[in-house]
């Protein structure tokens, strides 16, 4: 094999190499290659030449089966005699052989350039990173065992690993690297297929029951239980487990992966309903997003996500009454001044403090339910009053906490109406007998928090299920039926609307304790500390506003816990006593309102 494992120089001080054979009329030459006057780039070349002519020497092999011929040397043991026989006809002479001559293989010719192989040697002298080569004209000349173009290229791409090779003919390459990638996930899956039948046949449903357990061990209390929120994830992983048919993991591909989740996508029923909610189907899809990244890389499985597989927006197909809702609601629900007037009128002294810690602070129900006594700070003067650059005296009060969903650090100042619903609940709450292990400020009448998840370990519904009792008590009177049916969460918005209209949106996102209140620059809180003097600002603006409710009431959180309630509505009492102020006799005032003279007289009395 021509090859000299050292670069000459010529006398124009190129480098040179001599490298394999070319075919001549005359017979075979040996070909020369200039590699350039910079040495680095020569000795690359040079080896990079040495690689594909052993590609070439290799492909020859293959491609030139050897040819059996008779040994022309002598075999010791190969002797052949004479022999007369006399015959009818005539004396016969017979030959003997014995032993038999030594066969040799050989091929015929020598591996030699050719234009596909030229054309990358001369884009490796040139340096380039990727090569475009002609089909060669005896490609499907064998008939049925010449490979195909696709074939060709894809076994050219694996002999010369070193450059990227494509087809001159752009439409040709097209083809064959269609062709490869079909062939490729044929190979996959087949290989797949083996792979799991010999682990005897996983399926996509005993991969869902390891992915619950995955779950109940991700989600858990300190204690080791599963928390509420695991609960919830297990719930969703087995509804997938009884909507989505059972398959061999092996036939887990793209196409099925998307079909699944069209299917989850149209609301199949649920225990409860004809057509799971909207938002109920997109969490669906969300948790078998999550198995299907989970199962990529669990242990024990060898399934891989598919490498077209891509998740995008997937469209959930609504009613015509569920998009009409929606556009009704498509602004962000808040209380008007009315409701909550509305709203503080009809509710408890308890109802009321939730109220309170709603829109003075923008507390959710969770946040409520894991507010410590040690956040709050009553009657003292802000520690940092002098850094933020806020007055501030012995008469103010102040919840400091971090809030849970986000970790992130807050404070709001206290309204007087707040501070007194809080001292009121420390009075109620010293008469309860509190469990040993709840350290909650709020806490139920049987002393637990109002976090406490359920038998069920599901999520505690008991201050939601208070606001909507609150609700359903003012819709029963008949001036306001009508009145809307908002979930306890409705505060919050509230409270965050109230602050942005009275200063920025940023205070609003400080106020509720948002990652990033301002979210062109998620690094502001990195060097600067929160704006909180603006926050408490727009907190006193607020309350400014909101006083003259708080007054309408006389008593809001008396001393002693009223028992039992009126026979009549809130609505009629607030008549009778503002008829009576206007100086209507008792007689008028109940032929009017529809109720006795003793229950007129009773509640004109009343402060």
């Amino acid at each position: 094999m021509a090859k000299k494992k050292e670069l000459c120089r010529d006398k124009k001080g190129l480098f040179v190499r001599n490298l394999g054979w070319r075919k001549t009329p005359s017979g075979y030459s040996q070909k020369k290659f200039y590699l350039g006057r910079q040495e680095p780039q020569a000795r690359i070349a040079s080896l990079k030449l040495e690689q594909l002519w052993d590609a070439v020497c290799r492909r020859w092999e293959a491609a030139t089966p050897p040819t059996p011929r008779l040994s022309s040397k002598p075999n010791p043991r190969h002797k052949i005699t004479t022999e007369t026989i006399s015959t009818p006809n005539g004396p016969l002479t017979a030959l003997h052989s014995i032993g038999v001559g030594e066969l040799d293989f050989e091929r015929l010719g020598k591996p030699v350039w050719d234009e596909v192989s030229l054309t990358i040697a001369e884009a490796i002298r040139n340096g380039e990173a990727t090569v475009r080569v002609p089909l060669p004209r005896q490609l499907g000349q064998s008939g049925l065992t010449s490979p195909s173009i696709g074939q060709w290229l894809d076994q050219l791409r694996r002999d010369v690993p070193f450059i990227h090779i494509e087809l001159l003919d752009e439409e040709l390459q097209g083809e064959a690297e269609s062709e490869i990638k079909t062939e490729g996930d044929k190979l996959i899956k087949r290989g797949r297929r083996m792979l799991f039948q010999g682990a005897g046949g996983e399926t996509m449903h005993l991969a869902l029951d390891e992915y619950i357990k995955a779950l109940e061990s991700k989600h858990v209390n300190l204690d080791g239980t599963v928390n509420p929120t695991g609960t919830a994830q297990v719930r969703q992983a087995q509804f997938l487990k009884e909507c989505l048919s059972d398959c061999l993991l092996a036939d887990l591909d793209t196409p099925r992966i998307l079909a699944y989740q069209e299917m989850l996508a149209l609301r199949p029923p649920g225990k409860r309903v004809k057509r799971i909610a909207v938002r109920t189907a997109r969490n669906y899809i969300k948790q078998f997003r999550h198995f299907i990244r989970w199962l990529s890389t669990a242990p024990g499985f060898s399934w891989k996500r598919p490498s077209d597989l891509e998740f995008t927006a997937i469209r959930i197909p609504e009613t015509v009454q569920e998009k009409a809702t929606a556009a009704r609601t498509s602004r962000v629900q808040t209380y008007s001044y009315d409701e909550i007037q509305i709203l503080w009128e009809y509710a408890s002294p308890l109802k009321r403090l939730l109220l309170l810690m709603g829109l003075n602070c923008g507390f959710d129900a969770k946040m409520i339910a894991t507010l410590q006594p040690e956040d709050i700070h009553l009657n003292q003067e802000h520690p940092s009053a002098r850094e933020i650059q806020y007055q501030s005296t012995e008469n103010d009060s102040w919840i400091f906490r971090l809030r849970n969903k986000t970790s992130v650090y807050g404070e709001w100042k206290l309204w007087p109406i707040t501070v007194s619903a809080l001292e009121w609940w420390q009075k109620q709450r010293s008469q309860i007998e509190i469990a040993e292990d709840v350290s909650a400020f709020l806490v139920n009448q049987k002393g637990r928090a109002y976090d406490t998840p359920t038998a069920g370990n599901d999520r505690n519904m008991q201050i939601p299920n208070l606001w909507r009792g609150l609700t359903d008590k003012i819709r029963k009177d008949e001036d306001h039926s009508e009145f809307r049916k908002l979930s306890f969460g409705k505060l919050r918005k509230t409270a965050g609307n109230l602050i942005r209209v009275e200063s920025s949106g940023e205070a609003a996102g400080v106020f509720l304790c948002h990652g990033t209140p301002v979210k062109s620059d998620d690094l502001l809180d990195f060097y600067t500390n929160r704006p909180f003097a603006k926050v408490f600002e727009a907190i006193d603006l607020v309350e400014q506003r909101l006083s003259p409710i708080w007054s309408s009431v006389e008593s809001p959180f008396p001393e002693q816990r009223k028992r039992g309630g009126s026979n009549i509505s809130q609505s009629k009492i607030s008549r009778i006593k503002s008829m009576r102020r206007q100086g209507f006799k008792l007689d008028y005032i109940a032929k009017n309102l529809g109720v006795t003279k003793q229950t007129v007289s009773r509640h004109s009395h009343k402060k």
